[in-house]
């Protein structure tokens, strides 16, 4: 599937399910991995301590604007010494750390930006470049 190829080609994510909502795909993705990786001590943890979701928004595919629904693990990080209690799972190729654009997404838009010899407010870039 060509959703499939993309999304999950460089990450440890799988695909659920995908919903079609009026003129855009959310795409339902969740961990392959077993556990998370404490970035404080490097321990890894399998010991589950809730979940919650991420809504970044992906290019779009074959005239269907995408938003990705990741279901992200959180885990008790069980080192004693570690100043963390509970650590989230991180998908660093697809999206950085707090970022609401998949990283793919943001290269396309600063491609935009630097061939762009308008001046171009970002709102009005943004919503040209990805509709």
């Amino acid at each position: 599937m060509l959703i499939e190829d993309r999304i999950t080609a460089d990450s440890s994510l799988r695909v659920d399910t995908v919903e079609l909502e009026s003129e855009r795909l959310i795409v339902n993705l969740a961990a392959t991995t077993e556990g998370g990786r404490c970035p404080g001590c490097g321990v890894t943890s399998r010991r589950g301590h809730s979940y919650y979701h991420r809504n970044p928004v992906d290019l779009p595919i074959i005239g269907y604007g995408i938003r990705l629904r990741i279901r992200v693990r959180r885990f008790f990080c069980d080192c004693p010494h570690c100043p963390k209690c509970t650590i989230a799972e991180h998908f660093p190729d697809l999206l950085p750390y707090g970022a609401r654009r998949t990283a793919r997404r943001q290269r396309r838009l600063s491609r935009l930006r630097s061939k762009s010899v308008l001046n171009v407010a970002h709102d009005s870039l943004h919503g040209l470049a990805f509709r």
